[in-house]
């Protein structure tokens, strides 16, 4: 295969990072335009409230289970929705797992359980992974069948680690949407790490309140593993110190 078609088979790392620097070079030049048109010369330095180490625990406890209630119920509602194939992925997987590992299986057997997951995997298996699986003429010896169950095995896997990705990325979704809304609602972290926040003009107001938006349903959509990861992170800076 030619380097040409090397290069226009492999994705362009350059072309997926465009749209972030001219994402950021874009709010960073409204961000400028705005307070320069509505009031450059009114604009307030922001400050961390002076309680914020009292209130600390409560304010994280309070993000924690709100990451927590989101995360729970988003994971109710994703699995209503998604075909849960992955319990007979599991179950099809240890099937095959116990069959490889007698390796004192005769042709015979082997024939047989490769007879019955085929017929399991066109029902869980599409069409495209179906199409990637060797196969089987009759008469074949026993390290033939060997391998194409190892190959169903391994295709068995990557169905189920898929299917996970695809639930992981639909709470993730959902616990960001509710975030936001949440933080429509009123809920602010920034509101709660900032001093004095109600006495800013209108347009770093404006401003402010997006990136508050923006900030919470971040926070709340890294689940209570990020906001656990965080926690335990500051505590071993803290014992550094």
């Amino acid at each position: 295969m030619s380097d040409d078609t090397n290069k226009n088979s492999l994705p362009s790392g350059s072309s997926d990072n465009a749209w972030r620097l001219y994402l950021a070079g874009g709010l960073i030049f409204i961000g400028f335009v705005a307070a320069g048109v509505w009031g450059f010369g009114d604009l307030k330095l922001l400050v961390v409230n002076e309680h914020l180490v009292e209130s600390g625990g409560d304010i994280f406890l309070k993000y924690l289970f709100l990451a927590l209630a989101i995360e729970r119920a988003a994971a109710v509602f994703v699995s209503n929705y998604r075909n849960r194939k992955a319990v007979d992925w599991s179950l099809r997987i240890s099937r095959i797992k116990e069959t490889l590992d007698n390796a004192e299986q005769p042709v015979d057997v082997l024939s047989m359980v490769y007879g019955r997951e085929i017929r399991v995997a066109r029902g869980v298996l599409d069409s495209q992974m179906l199409d990637l699986l060797p196969k089987v003429k009759d008469g074949a010896s026993a390290e033939e069948y060997r391998a194409v169950l190892l190959c169903l095995k391994h295709s068995y896997e990557f169905a189920k680690a898929r299917h996970q990705s695809l639930c992981n990325r639909d709470i993730t979704f959902f616990v960001f949407i509710s975030g936001i809304v949440l933080a429509f609602l009123g809920l602010s972290i920034l509101g709660d790490v900032l001093a004095d926040i109600q006495g800013l003009n209108n347009t770093q107001e404006i401003f402010l309140r997006f990136a508050d938006v923006l900030i919470t349903g971040g926070l709340l959509g890294g689940g209570s593993s990020g906001l656990n990861f965080a926690s335990t992170r500051f505590a071993e800076l803290m014992k550094k110190g």
